[in-house]
């Protein structure tokens, strides 16, 4: 096949006649490789999640002839007798004929490079996709000799990290083996900030410009320069960044913790965000895969610095300076929008934190323009479904007087969110959405329905149940009870509250779920019990209107008791209390009907 600049416009047009891609994606990857982005096509339309690696490696089989490898039959000798590079790895090795797996089978020059270093006659691609790829390197090179500098990083990291005099050592080991040691460093020093007080962070430096960050809340604690020729620096990030990509479910230790991973070269900028979401089986890391073409991906163009200057001062201002974060991210959407077509990405991002940041300030119909505005750009640009699935989920936030279209968009953006290319990060916060509004839809059966899906969703991704799952936990007793189903619903509950407070649920919605499921079971005095109990927490908490739900419950029971005058005194009281007019505050008025009609209609 073709070599050089001819190459990806030949994988281009496969892949188009193939019905892989769609023209706008392949335009979308285009406009980004000018920005400096040297990564073949096929890798770059996945990296923007234009396609499935699954449905990318079948084209690129159609289209060389190579067989697609599911990662089955390697022969780890053969692997471990060449080093594995960032894109191919020894499969089988038959006397003076080998066969590597590779995720560019059309590339020739990268043929030659493997008969060389096999020292071979001839050397068969198969087509995997890099996550096969990923799991076949390390399984090759799981059992060979770390070296000196990997094995100082290999001790507790808890023990407080690297000394002057291991750093010296460690610098003098990076030399023989940099991709080992970056590989070895970046996951002992993101396990280290786990277990490190939250606000902690560490970069380290590969070279001048090459750079790996891992951070909390933005602030650098300490700098390592490894010193790492240049050369190798995009071998090593593309290891790295293949690692985590394929990282969930990693029992670490207790606590709760997120933030983030930046990997930047000069030729681009990955960013991976993760959490450490306690659970019911310890503390468990899940690492979420973004890319943002910002930084080092922005062109080095006047026109593009208003729009970067807008961006980082809305990061800058929004923690504390509600007016001016909302300015700035106005200015950083004009901005983009004055660039032009070229620029949309940009306007997606900006449009959508704009969008977020209004919806947190409860501007729900503003905020509901601008997320249509951000999804139809997103679709235009066909961005994949974690960037579409996300902004869908925002717009269903926004619909607080429609509850059909809530749950609508809640459920086509948790469709988005479980879908192949949408990157390993739990749907299940969308689920127990879904289960509150179908709750207060009055479709209790539906409601235990997400509630369930969203415990399997985070128990898949987790290996057991978080704060999500807690809250899904409580959502399916209160649906269970609406039902009738009184044991189910007190089996839902007690096995919240057995982990919640582990898992940092606010105790306000165990007592409503606890009065709930009491009044359900007949059990009144109880459950005036549990609701006053979270009234008098005290506080403030939006996500389900738990203050609003409690003192409906007190109510509620103290009619049931037969105290009217102090009834219908609650229900006033609660009345005043309600959200502003929306869906939610018309179900809760409803609840409080039947205690305020015992003196005549209310008005």
């Amino acid at each position: 096949m073709a070599q050089g600049s001819n190459v990806d416009e030949i994988v281009a047009r496969a892949l188009l006649q193939r019905g892989v891609v769609s023209e706008t994606a392949i335009d979308h990857a285009r406009a980004v490789a000018l920005r400096n982005v040297r990564l073949p096509i096929a890798e770059l339309l996945i990296e923007l999640e234009h396609a499935r690696a699954e449905d990318m490696a079948l084209a690129l089989s159609s289209l060389t002839g190579a067989p697609v490898w599911d990662g089955q039959g390697l022969d780890l000798a053969a692997a471990r007798s060449v080093d594995p590079t960032s894109s191919t790895v020894l499969v089988r090795r038959d006397g003076k004929r080998v066969t590597y797996a590779t995720f560019a089978p059309h590339d020739e020059l990268e043929r030659q490079d493997v008969r060389f270093s096999a020292g071979a006659t001839s050397a068969e691609p198969v087509v995997a996709t890099p996550q096969v790829l990923a799991r076949a390197m390390w399984a090759a090179r799981a059992e060979q000799r770390i070296p000196e500098a990997a094995r100082l990083l290999a001790r507790d990291p808890r023990g407080g990290g690297l000394g002057d005099d291991d750093e010296a050592r460690f610098r003098d080991a990076c030399e023989a083996d940099d991709a080992e040691v970056c590989v070895k460093l970046a996951n002992v020093v993101m396990l280290d900030l786990l277990w490190q007080s939250p606000g902690a962070a560490a970069r380290v430096v590969l070279g001048d410009a090459p750079r790996l960050e891992v951070g909390f809340e933005g602030t650098f604690e300490r700098v390592i320069d490894l010193g790492v020729p240049a050369a190798r620096v995009e071998s090593v990030l593309t290891r790295l960044a293949w690692r985590w990509k394929a990282m969930a479910g990693v029992e670490i230790g207790h606590g709760e913790r997120s933030g983030w991973i930046n990997v930047s070269s000069r030729s681009r900028h990955l960013a991976f965000a993760f959490s450490v979401e306690p659970t019911d089986r310890g503390a468990t890391a899940v690492v979420g895969r973004q890319c943002h073409w910002a930084g080092a991906g922005v062109p080095e163009d006047p026109r593009w610095g208003s729009w970067q200057e807008a961006m980082d001062a809305a990061s800058a201002a929004m923690l504390d300076e509600v007016v001016a974060g909302e300015r700035w991210l106005r200015s950083a959407v004009r901005a983009a929008q004055e660039i032009g077509p070229e620029a949309r990405l940009e306007e997606v991002v900006a449009t959508w934190d704009l969008a977020s940041f209004l919806d947190e300030q409860d501007r729900e119909d503003e905020a509901r323009g601008l997320a249509s505005r951000a999804l139809a750009l997103a679709e235009e640009l066909a961005l994949g479904p974690r960037a579409i699935g996300g902004i869908t989920a925002l717009l269903g936030n926004t619909q607080i007087h429609d509850l059909a279209a809530r749950v609508q968009a809640y459920t086509r953006a948790d469709e988005l969110l479980r879908s192949p290319g949408a990157g390993r990060w739990p749907s299940s916060f969308v689920a127990v959405n879904i289960a509150f509004a179908e709750r207060v839809r009055g479709n209790p059966d539906r409601a235990v329905d997400a509630a369930d899906a969203a415990i399997a969703e985070e128990q898949r991704w987790l290996g057991g149940l978080g704060r999500v799952g807690a809250y899904a936990k409580i959502e399916a007793a209160h649906a269970y009870a609406d039902l009738g189903r009184v044991a189910e619903a007190e089996a839902s509950i007690r096995e919240a509250a057995s982990f919640a407070e582990r898992v940092g649920v606010d105790p306000r919605h165990l007592d409503l779920a606890f009065g709930r499921v009491a009044l359900a079971a007949g059990r009144v005095p109880e459950a005036l019990a549990c609701f006053e109990r979270g009234v008098a927490r005290g506080g403030e908490d939006g996500t389900v209107f738990s203050p609003q739900q409690l003192l409906v419950g007190r109510a509620q029971a103290l009619s049931q008791l037969g105290r009217v005058a102090e009834a219908q005194g609650a229900a006033e009281r609660a009345m005043a209390a309600l959200p502003k007019p929306s869906a939610f505050s018309t179900w809760l008025r409803g609840l409080l009907e039947p205690t305020l009609q015992r003196r005549g209609p209310y008005r």
